[in-house]
Parts: C-alpha cells; structure tokens; sequence
C-alpha cells in the first residue's frame, strides 16, 4: 500500500510494498504513482518514483510532492533517499 496526498484536487499514490502485486520490484516494492481524480471518478498513473519504496511520507507545498525516507526493500528496511516532483512538468529530482 502507498501513501497518499492532496494536491490541485487530486490524489497522489506514491510507492509501497506488497507481498505478490503485480508491476513490484524483486524487493517487493513499488515505483508507482496512481492519481485519483474524484470529480471524475478516474484513475491514471503517473510518472514512478526514481526510487521504489514503502513506509515514504510524502509532503505538499508550493504545487510539488516531496518524498522522504521509506525503504527500497519490504519489511523493514529504509533509506536517506529524499524525492520531489513537479507533478505539472511530470519531473523528479533526487537528493539525499
């Protein structure tokens, strides 16, 4: 399961982990960003994550998503990896 946030109506799905989904990494992690748009009732995904991970905690502020820590390998790892995108240039830059 990702986490989620709010930005410009919608909701970001960032990351997680699972235990057989489809489209994790060997480490059963996961890239992905699902965005809910709910004034259509739709789905779409957006551009993953440059570092597969759960247990992120996203943030919003000045229309970009920052992602920070989570673990790149399920059940209990984790990471310095820090993430932000630009959802309307669909950009990510990473830092540590």
């Amino acid at each position: 399961m990702g986490k989620a946030v709010w930005l410009d109506g919608e909701f970001w799905v960032i990351g997680g982990e699972t235990e057989n989904g489809l489209g994790a990494t060997k480490s059963r992690t996961y890239a992905r960003v699902d965005i809910f748009d709910p004034v259509r009732n739709s789905w779409r995904i957006g551009r993953a994550l440059p570092t597969p991970r759960h247990g992120i905690f996203p943030l919003t502020d000045a229309g970009m998503i920052f992602v920070a820590g989570g673990g790149p390998i399920a059940a209990g790892s984790e990471s310095s990896v820090f993430e932000i995108i630009w959802p309307r240039r669909a950009q990510w830059s990473t830092g540590r």
